[in-house]
């Protein structure tokens, strides 16, 4: 039996020896290493560089007008000027000569020297008086556009005009009071007095001269007095009105060719206690005292949109200088007559 323990202990050995790598003269045996997983190296992003914003540079556009803001009309064509400078990204700068002409002469030169993009000018003096300012403008390459007195030194397409022929107004609200006059069997012998704020307007001298050529073209006949100059201030204007009217009890008609004029004549019959039809009042560019005047039935005048002056010129200006060789030409203003039937359409309370 001991005979066949010792042989089989050594033969368990044995293999134990071998499965332990305990065998005399075998190489060891090495599990096998798992080697460790490294994350793939992802490279750094540069952020792209982003150039700097340069804001583009806008255009300057110059609004300069004779008289000043205070005045409704004239601060209406200038909310129509930055409104559509607004829309178009343009920066305005808004002169006001105070009724001075050379000022006005001064503002526009000063406006070529700054070299601003485009020029808009109001005045209804002289015309030819900015002829040497518009010329200097052209020759640097500015745009110009003009509205009130046409200046026949330019073309249309040099010069766009924003407006109407002003005889052609003056002549429409003599033809409507044409048959104002025959309704009341007013045709003959008729007194008119003509007011205005300075005599050596054109567009107001224009705006008498058709007024009353068409009268006589519809067969009124009539006695008018000499223009006669009123102070640009209203209230004075009324004063000397009213002394007028004193003077002239025989006067039938006031007309004023301008907003103030306008508005004194109505303000004057009304501050004298006259009634609708003693003193009748025609005019043009309705005054809030115009119409007051206007709604308790003391006359008819003629009318035209305000606003678009402004806007309009603006826009034409903004195309001739976006898009040369734009021309635009002359910008058509439209008028319409008012009186108590429609003046709530055209100015609500």
């Amino acid at each position: 039996m001991k005979r066949f323990i010792v042989p089989l202990l050594t033969a368990v050995m044995v293999v134990s020896m071998i499965f332990t790598g305990c065998v005399p003269g075998a190489a060891p045996v090495t599990p096998p290493v798992t080697p460790p997983v490294t994350p793939p190296v992802t490279p750094p992003v540069t952020p792209p560089v982003t150039p700097p914003v340069v804001e583009e540079e806008r255009p300057v556009f110059a609004y300069i007008l004779f008289g000043n803001l205070s005045h409704p009309f004239l601060a209406e064509t200038a909310e129509g000027f930055e409104a559509a400078c607004d829309l178009f990204g343009v920066d305005c700068v808004i002169s006001v000569a105070e009724y001075d002409e050379t000022k006005m002469i001064d503002l526009v030169d000063a406006a070529v020297a700054q070299d601003v993009d485009a020029i808009f000018t109001f005045s209804w003096q002289d015309p030819h008086s900015l002829t040497p300012s518009f010329q200097r403008a052209l020759d640097k390459g500015i745009n110009v556009v003009h509205m009130s007195s046409h200046n026949p030194d330019f073309t249309a397409t040099q010069v766009p005009f924003v407006g109407f022929n002003v005889y052609d107004q003056g002549y429409t609200l003599g033809t409507d009071w044409v048959w104002r006059l025959e309704a009341e069997g007013r045709v003959t012998d008729v007194n008119i007095g003509t007011f205005l704020t300075k005599t050596d307007s054109p567009l107001e001298l224009d705006r008498r001269q058709g007024f009353l050529d068409a009268l006589a073209d519809g067969g009124i006949e009539y006695t008018s007095s000499d223009p006669t100059p009123t102070d640009p201030t209203q209230a004075v204007a009324m004063d000397q009105i009213k002394a007028y009217l004193l003077a002239h009890p025989e006067t039938d008609l006031i007309f004023g060719t301008g907003g103030t004029p306008t508005a004194a004549c109505f303000q004057a019959v009304e501050a004298l206690d006259f009634a609708p039809g003693d003193v009748w009042v025609a005019g043009f560019d309705l005054l809030p005292e115009a119409v007051v005047g206007v709604r308790a039935g003391y006359g008819a005048c003629n009318q035209d949109e305000v606003f678009p002056y402004g806007f309009l010129a603006a826009t034409a200006l903004y195309l001739r200088v976006t898009h040369p060789p734009l021309l635009i030409g002359d910008l058509p203003i439209a008028t319409v007559m008012i009186d108590k039937t429609n003046v709530d359409v055209y100015f609500p309370e």
